[in-house]
C-alpha cells in the first residue's frame, strides 16, 4: 500500500470513535458461532509498522491475546474447528496507530454463498472493535489499547453466545447451529459390507461428528441424505 494513501487511511480511522470498550456488551448476531463458542482459533497477528521510533514485537501482542482469552475461560485451539477465528490487526504510521480485533468466519461452514464473499473468510460483524491513538514511541500504549479492545470484544462475544449453553441440556440445535446443520450436504457411498452417508465437504465432517454426539442422530437422518440415495 502506498505510504501516502495508508497515512490518509489511518487518519480516517483515527477520527472514528476510538475505543469499543466504551460501549456496553450486547447481543450481536455476527458474533454467534454456536455451541462451540468456548473454544477459538487465534490467527497470527498482522502488523504493519511504518514508524521509525517504535519497536513492537508480535509475540508480545500474542501473549496479551492469549492471556485475555484465557481470562474469559475460552480455550484456544490449534486450528479453526468451528469455522471462525479471531484476528488482530495493527497498523502504525509515524506516531499514529490503529488496532482492530475481528471475528472472521469461513463462508462454506455457515452455508453462505462464497461468490458473494471476498477471499476465504469474511468479518462477521458490523460493530468495530478498534483502538487508535498516539503511541509516542511507547509500545505499552498499544498493549493497553489491545487489552481494552479485546475485553470489549470478548464480553460481546460471550454475551452473544450465552443462549447456546442450553443446547447441552436440551440436546437440540438452535440459531447458528441449525444453519450450519442445514448447510451440510451428505453423499451416498457404497461399502464392501454396508452403504453409508458422509458429508461431501471435509470441513463439515468435524461439525457433523459434534452434532451426532450432541443429538444422537446418524447421517441417514439428515435431510440431504434422502436426496443422495
Amino acid at each position: 500500500m502506498d505510504k501516502k494513501y495508508m497515512k490518509k487511511f489511518i487518519l480516517g480511522l483515527f477520527m472514528l470513535p476510538a475505543l469499543a470498550s466504551n460501549i456496553s456488551a450486547e447481543i450481536i448476531s455476527g458474533l454467534e458461532v454456536g455451541f462451540t463458542f468456548g473454544e477459538i482459533y487465534v490467527s497470527p497477528i498482522k502488523i504493519t509498522n511504518k514508524a521509525e521510533r517504535l519497536k513492537i514485537e508480535s509475540r508480545e501482542l500474542e501473549r496479551t491475546v492469549a492471556r485475555k482469552v484465557a481470562t474469559h475461560k475460552i480455550r484456544r485451539t490449534p486450528m479453526s474447528l468451528n469455522g471462525s477465528f479471531l484476528q488482530v490487526e495493527l497498523v502504525v504510521i509515524e506516531n499514529i496507530f490503529v488496532l482492530e480485533v475481528k471475528l472472521c468466519k469461513i463462508p462454506a461452514v455457515y452455508g453462505i454463498d462464497e461468490e458473494g464473499v471476498a477471499g476465504q473468510a469474511f468479518v462477521s460483524h458490523l460493530k468495530p472493535y478498534r483502538s487508535s491513538g498516539i503511541h509516542a514511541g511507547d509500545a505499552q500504549i498499544i498493549q493497553e489499547g489491545l487489552e481494552r479492545t479485546l475485553a470489549a470484544f470478548l464480553e460481546d462475544y460471550l454475551d452473544s453466545n450465552k443462549k447456546y449453553r442450553r443446547i447441552f441440556k436440551e440436546k437440540r440445535l438452535m440459531g447458528v447451529d441449525k444453519k450450519i446443520y442445514s448447510s451440510i450436504k451428505m453423499e451416498f457411498r457404497k461399502g464392501a459390507q454396508w452403504n453409508y452417508h458422509v458429508p461431501k465437504q471435509p470441513i463439515h465432517a468435524g461439525w457433523w461428528l459434534r452434532y451426532q454426539e450432541l443429538t444422537g442422530l446418524n447421517t441417514d437422518t439428515h435431510p440431504s441424505a434422502r436426496q443422495s440415495k
